[in-house]
């Protein structure tokens, strides 16, 4: 079962492309935030993450004048030391 799971989820990865990231740093946030009641964390989960790809959308065009950098760059540089940080966070809250 664990196997088929890691198969589905790179292959949806995979098409989707880095931007899919968003969808594991994002509810880890709100849930901080906001607590664990499932409808607060799936409403704001979807505005927060709107509004991380507008920003990020935004940075994207205006970060090198004349020319774009690619949105999933600019994701993967927010989002790695975010989610580094949450998985740091929530280990030293687990021992």
């Amino acid at each position: 079962l664990i196997l088929l799971v890691t198969l589905l989820t790179s292959l949806v990865v995979s098409f989707c492309g880095v931007i899919g990231f968003v969808g594991l740093t994002i509810p880890h946030i709100v849930r901080n935030l906001v607590g664990s009641k499932h409808h607060w964390t799936l409403l704001f989960s979807a505005v927060l993450g709107a509004l991380f790809l507008v920003g990020a959308d935004w940075l994207s065009r205006v970060l090198i004048p004349q020319s774009e950098v690619a949105i999933g760059i600019v994701t993967a540089l927010i989002g790695c030391p975010i989610f580094a940080l949450i998985l740091v966070t929530n280990k030293k809250k687990a021992s």
